[in-house]
């Protein structure tokens, strides 16, 4: 993991002398890892660069759920953590986090001590592909701490 660490804090940019925190904060799910969801926030709010920060979880808890394939595992934790390189060193972000839930914790409790660590700060997130994580972050959503959008990439909704 600190080697990972490292490279991501090689990957940001001298955001000059004194960075700014991010005005927004989007939390990204591990089915939607992909520069769209960016730039679907980007486009919909005319942000100027450097203004979005992006929050991403790793969740023992979630691994120890099923057996999983060690394999397929490793290919999830490996695609979340090369793109959060790859967003680090976008200029449309300001920050990049990735959480490590504890492993009695769930993604709800991460981005949940998160936001209070961030002082109570609102988060942004797209509807997630898989009902069990939807239920798991309904809490936030009932707090006031995760705002969810529609999925940009779903081609029908409920009412279709």
């Amino acid at each position: 993991m600190s080697a990972f660490r490292n490279a991501l804090a090689a990957a940001r940019r001298p955001n000059g002398p004194k960075a700014e925190p991010p005005r927004r904060w989007v939390f990204l799910a591990y089915d939607q890892l992909h520069t769209r969801f960016v730039d679907d926030l980007v486009r919909e709010n005319d942000d100027t660069p450097n203004t979005l920060g992006v929050v991403l979880v790793e969740c023992p808890q979630k691994a120890a759920r099923r057996p999983y394939h060690q394999q397929k595992l490793a290919l999830l934790l490996t695609n979340l953590r090369h793109f959060a390189l790859e967003l680090a060193a976008d200029p449309r972000v300001a920050r990049v986090e990735v959480l490590v839930a504890d492993d009695d914790e769930g993604y709800d409790d991460a981005l949940r001590r998160f936001a209070t660590d961030e002082g109570g700060k609102a988060m942004v997130s797209f509807a997630p592909a898989e009902r069990e994580l939807r239920a798991e972050l309904a809490p936030l959503v009932d707090d006031g701490l995760l705002s969810v959008r529609p999925h940009p990439g779903w081609l029908t909704t409920t009412e279709d």
